[in-house]
C-alpha cells in the first residue's frame, strides 16, 4: 500500500506560450538535467491575434498534451509571450522610504498605460551611474500586466495545474543555462544569448548567471 507522504516529488512542467506554438517540457532533478517529457502544438494563424480564442484553444488542448506526453505532477512554470511583456533599461534615483520596485512602477505608469497596482514588476540591478553629480542606479526592468498574469493562472487552474512561477521569455532563456555557469570563476565569463523566435528576436548578455 502506497502512502502520499512517500510519493516522488516531480519537477514542474515548463510551458512556453510562444507566438507560433505552445511548448511543454519536463526535466529531471539533479546536477545533470535529463529529459522526462516534451510536447508541442502549433497555434493556428486564424486565432493568433485573438486573445479570447487563444485562451479557449489552450484550455482545450493543454490537458491533452499533458496526458499524451505523460507529464507528471501538478506544478507548472510558464513563460509569458514577449508581446505581452515590457523589458527596458531605466535609471532610478533613490527616494527615502520608497522601494525600487515602486519607483519603477511609477515610471511604467506612463509607458504602459496601467496603474502601479495593475502591473507585476521585476527589476535587476546593472550598475551605479553618476551624471552631473547626481547618483542613480541603472536597472533592467521587466513588467507584465497583472491582468495578463491572472489569465494564465486561471487557465492552468482549469488544466488542474498549480502555478509555481511566471517568467518573461528572456529570463527563462537565461535561466535554462544556469547549470553551465556553476563555478565561481564563471562570474567573469560574458555570454550573449540569442533567441530567434517566430515573432521577434530576444537578446540577453550575462556575466555568469547574472
Amino acid at each position: 500500500m502506497a502512502f502520499g507522504m512517500f510519493s516522488a516529488q516531480h519537477s514542474p512542467v515548463a510551458i512556453d506560450f510562444g507566438s507560433s506554438s505552445v511548448k511543454l517540457l519536463q526535466i529531471g532533478m539533479g546536477d545533470r538535467p535529463s529529459l522526462l517529457a516534451a510536447a508541442e502544438i502549433p497555434v493556428p494563424d486564424s486565432i493568433r491575434g485573438d486573445a479570447d480564442r487563444l485562451m479557449s484553444y489552450y484550455t482545450e488542448w493543454l490537458p491533452k498534451l499533458l496526458r499524451d506526453g505523460k507529464f507528471k505532477g501538478k506544478r507548472a512554470v510558464l513563460g509569458v509571450p514577449s508581446t505581452q511583456t515590457y523589458i527596458g533599461h531605466m535609471q532610478i534615483t533613490e527616494a527615502p522610504g520608497v522601494s525600487r520596485d515602486d519607483l519603477v512602477k511609477g515610471q511604467l505608469q506612463t509607458q504602459m498605460g496601467v496603474s502601479p497596482q495593475g502591473v507585476v514588476v521585476r527589476s535587476i540591478d546593472v550598475c551605479p551611474v553618476n551624471r552631473s553629480g547626481q547618483s542613480s542606479q541603472e536597472m533592467i526592468c521587466l513588467a507584465i500586466k497583472r491582468e495578463t498574469v491572472m489569465k494564465y493562472v486561471e487557465l492552468l487552474r482549469k488544466c488542474k495545474l498549480e502555478v509555481a512561477g511566471v517568467h518573461t521569455e528572456v529570463l527563462a532563456m537565461v535561466r535554462a543555462f544556469d547549470h553551465l555557469n556553476r563555478r565561481e570563476s564563471d562570474v567573469n565569463v560574458t555570454t550573449l544569448y540569442i533567441d530567434l523566435g517566430w515573432s521577434g528576436t530576444r537578446v540577453a548578455i550575462t556575466h555568469g548567471k547574472e
